[in-house]
């Protein structure tokens, strides 16, 4: 009886590795987590084990798999679309922490304080930001997304005629949300939250009006409706924080979004400077017909083309932003 990784005349390129003597966990690597393969590809594989040494053996099969990324047969219809949260989602971070960032300018919406700039670690800097589904439905990948084009069979909070997907919280409370109870209070709390920040960062500034006092009444009193009572929605924002934000905001509306993400006090050079511009400048070299500067950005060249096409037809197209 077929194993359920050899079944429909498809195999797991780690099944195949250790069926001939080769280490899982390094083809599990080399091969782009297992994904399934075909049974004409099993035996283009298998001839190429044979032939090749051992010293090259694994950079040529991890290419030939990579040259057959399009040839994978689906187990069913959401195969695609898994592998696109699976593999695009990681390439999305660096895109989405900055779309998110034009919004809450790194206010966390649930614990109310600011997220810190990216520290180095090892070799990298990290930010502490996590994109949270507010829906749990982890097939969105967009911060917004048309309710119609969601299944609310399973008692999901509908915002109007679009959804709040995603919204950028620190690791403590992303794991914190997801743990308490009352998930329709919470998920509708976060969503008013977020949503008004949107609200707020698209006044226009007007040279010497007042906003200090007028964001200042602006968070104390904002009420929503939820579950049938009338909330104030900023309930632990104090006047420090507000009037960080505001002067985040006045950066923004007075020298553009780039000046308040390198403002080395209010902003978040680090994580600009190392971790999105090289991704910014990558994507205006594709679309240039150049190669990358950077080959660490992705997994290979296929890989990468693979993402730009994706996010140029279908991300693109679907990253809504609601008209207010």
């Amino acid at each position: 009886m077929d194993t359920p990784e050899v079944r429909y005349n498809l195999y797991s390129p780690t099944t195949l590795a250790e069926s001939i003597g080769y280490d899982r966990n390094l083809f599990r690597q080399k091969t782009l987590e297992g994904r399934e393969i075909t049974n004409t590809q099993v035996d283009e594989m298998k001839e190429l084990m044979i032939e090749a040494s051992s010293d090259t053996l694994a950079q040529e099969f991890h290419q030939l798999a990579l040259d057959n990324l399009d040839k994978v047969v689906e187990r069913n219809g959401e195969f695609v679309k898994d592998d696109y949260i699976k593999y695009y989602w990681d390439f999305l971070y660096e895109i989405q922490v900055v779309e998110m960032l034009k919004i809450t300018l790194g206010l966390d919406i649930w614990g109310q304080e600011f997220i810190k700039d990216a520290e180095l670690k090892g070799k990298t800097y990290r930010i502490d930001i996590e994109r949270h589904h507010l829906e749990k439905i982890k097939a969105i990948y967009t911060i917004f997304k048309f309710s119609e084009d969601i299944d609310y069979s399973k008692n999901l909070i509908p915002f109007e005629d679009f959804v709040i997907a995603l919204a950028p919280l620190m690791h403590k409370y992303h794991n914190q949300l997801d743990k308490l109870s009352k998930f329709g209070y919470n998920t509708q709390l976060a969503m008013h939250r977020l949503m008004h920040l949107y609200e707020l960062i698209q006044i226009p500034f007007v040279k010497d009006f007042d906003y200090q006092s007028t964001f200042l009444k602006e968070f104390r009193g904002k009420e929503v409706r939820i579950e049938g009572k009338e909330v104030k929605i900023w309930d632990r924002l104090d006047d420090f924080t507000i009037n960080k934000w505001i002067k985040r905001w006045i950066i923004v509306k007075k020298e553009g979004y780039e000046a308040f993400f390198l403002n080395r006090d209010e902003g978040y050079s680090n994580f600009y400077k190392f971790r999105y511009s090289p991704i910014e400048n990558d994507y205006k070299l594709f679309l240039n017909g150049k190669k990358p500067m950077n080959s660490k950005l992705f997994l290979s060249e296929r890989m990468r083309k693979s993402f730009w096409q994706w996010f140029l037809s279908v991300y693109l197209r679907e990253n809504i932003y609601p008209i207010i």
